[in-house]
């Protein structure tokens, strides 16, 4: 509930959250972050930009991370992300 949010809390964790993003988004993976093939590192900023859309919309600018929106899409077009990706 509203109510029991603790707005300053909350807007510091999105700031953080918002400039991890950030951070991410410069790195401009293409395709993978590190080296040839995809690994742990690409599989956790897919998800983790995921999860950031998808838990409270609005949180995540639209069109801010077009970096990481095509890494994210690289990503689930694999078999296995689709084979395993929420329903937010």
């Amino acid at each position: 509930p509203a109510a029991k949010v603790h707005r300053p809390g909350r807007e510091a964790c999105q700031a953080k959250a918002l400039a991890a993003l950030d951070e991410l988004e410069a790195w401009s993976p293409a395709p993978w972050f590190v080296g040839d093939e995809l690994t742990q590192a690409d599989v956790t900023a897919a998800v983790g930009y995921t999860f950031m859309e998808g838990f409270d919309k609005g949180v995540v600018p639209a069109d801010r991370y077009p970096n990481l929106e095509r890494h994210r899409d690289h990503c689930e077009a694999r078999p296995a992300f689709q084979a395993t990706r929420p329903g937010f």
